[in-house]
């Protein structure tokens, strides 16, 4: 009696035979791959995952760099002005807090970053604020002692009324509810945002304790503050920024509670969790809490450009310079956030472009050199 195999044997011959039975093999074998043996599957599965592990390892390695050069000084985003040559090097006398009157006078920009000295755009944003309000005290505040007011700083740091001052981090946090941050900014181990984090914390506790406005440094001003009070930004139709907080009292709610929810949403290295998702929260809540609606600027007040549009500020003049232009202007500005985040890497560029036409309005000293 004759089985199956046999049969096939006959009829197709010895070699079709062994071509027939190596098949089959490699179809039981290679399961998702019938035409492979199971040796070649394996290893393209091997290659494909190598492969992905060294382009997820690549994108990692790259965001981490981008983040490290943005918010840990990377020489090359400050090249208009060199720390290394500073001419006047000072020590800088501690701000001193006083708990007992509401300066809601007061404009601040505090500098986190630990470096020495301020670079052009840094030195517009101070100088827009100081000269369109001339009738206010206007304090930049920084983290590093030791700093330089030469090189093209001195004469926008020798206005009347601009004050440069070091701030002591224990010292700003203390008796808050975000004092519990101190011994981790503090600390030298470092994450991404952790720059970003320590600048939101600190414009919190500044203006509780002492009321006033606070501007981030990439904040050029175009219009007097005066005329407001306990006002916000918002970026979009529904999220308000810290970047732009105008004319707070002195032990403001709305500020305190914004530092709760700092302490309670805080994710380290999550972009915007101390920032414009805490305040948003706390608009939110004290509103819903206190059956009032706080005072806000719609987002063509400081921010007709969004961040994703914000590089075509550096843009040589061209068609789309003009339509951005128009924009600008059409929601009559009392300042322009020029998001330094992702304009960093932008040249000043002795080029007329929207940065310039600002500049030539709002901060001709700091733009002499560049124009």
């Amino acid at each position: 009696m004759y089985s199956t195999m046999d049969i096939s044997k006959d009829v197709l011959g010895t070699t079709e035979f062994s071509a027939l039975l190596m098949d089959n093999d490699a179809q039981k074998c290679s399961g998702k791959f019938p035409f492979f043996p199971r040796r070649l599957s394996r290893l393209r599965l091997r290659t494909i995952f190598t492969t992905y592990l060294v382009i997820v390892a690549f994108i990692l390695l790259l965001s981490f760099q981008c983040g490290y050069s943005i918010y840990y000084g990377n020489q090359e985003l400050y090249t208009d002005i060199q720390s290394e040559n500073c001419s006047d090097f000072n020590v800088l006398e501690d701000f001193k807090f006083n708990t007992e009157e509401n300066e809601t006078g007061r404009i601040y920009f505090i500098e986190t970053s630990g470096r020495t000295q301020f670079n052009r755009r840094q030195l517009c944003s101070i100088e827009s604020a100081a000269r369109l309000n001339s009738n206010r005290d206007v304090h930049i505040l920084t983290v590093n002692r030791r700093f330089c007011i030469g090189n093209g700083a001195k004469e926008i740091l020798e206005i009347p009324n601009v004050f440069v001052s070091y701030l002591n981090i224990s010292s700003a946090l203390e008796g808050l509810p975000v004092e519990s941050f101190v011994q981790k900014l503090e600390d030298k181990k470092k994450y991404w945002n952790k720059l970003a984090d320590t600048s939101d914390l600190m414009r919190g506790a500044v203006l509780y304790k002492t009321g006033g406005t606070y501007l981030d440094l990439d904040v050029i001003s175009l219009k007097t503050l005066s005329g407001y009070s306990n006002c916000v930004a918002l970026e979009t139709e529904d999220v308000a920024t810290s970047a732009v907080l105008v004319n707070f009292d002195r032990q403001n709610p709305l500020i305190l509670k914004f530092m709760q929810l700092q302490r309670k949403n805080f994710r380290e290295g999550v972009w915007g969790s101390m920032g414009p998702k805490a305040l948003t929260a706390a608009i939110v809540s004290y509103e819903a809490e206190n059956y009032l609606e706080i005072c806000k600027f719609s987002k063509e007040k400081f921010h007709p450009i969004s961040w994703r549009e914000a590089p075509s500020i550096f843009w040589p003049d061209g068609n789309m310079n003009d339509y951005y232009w128009m924009t600008i202007l059409a929601g009559d500005p009392i300042g322009v956030h020029v998001f330094n985040k992702v304009t960093a890497q932008l040249p000043l560029e002795r080029k007329e472009n929207i940065y310039t036409r600002l500049g030539l309005h709002a901060c001709p000293i700091s733009m002499k050199t560049i124009v």
